[in-house]
């Protein structure tokens, strides 16, 4: 993976302590993502807290109503860095195993 930047996409609604546990796998990964796009289609607000525990990764975080998962995966696509070769859909629900995006 050494000349490709990977981007995760993250889906989410209304699941802020999931997300914080995601996000937790992915941060502790032997390679980080390039970027890391959230797209909430939810209500739920706090949702800054949580992103402010992830310095480390390059997040970025996108409101979009009404939800869908379609659209939120869509809207986080064009979001995307203009240098990022490889893109990855996650679930908020996941938590990644050690070495995962290495591998």
């Amino acid at each position: 993976m050494t000349d490709q930047r990977l981007a995760l996409i993250v889906p989410t609604q209304d699941r802020p302590q999931l997300l914080r546990r995601l996000l937790g796998s992915i941060a502790r990964q032997s390679v980080l993502p390039a970027q890391v796009v959230v797209v909430d289609g939810g209500t739920t607000n706090g949702m800054d807290a949580v992103l402010s525990s992830f310095s480390q990764l390059n997040l970025r975080y996108l409101k979009t109503h009404p939800p869908s998962l379609t659209r939120q995966k869509n809207t986080a696509s064009a979001m995307l860095e203009p240098t990022i070769s490889l893109v990855g859909f996650l679930d908020d629900d996941l938590v990644l195993e050690e070495r995962a995006l290495e591998a």
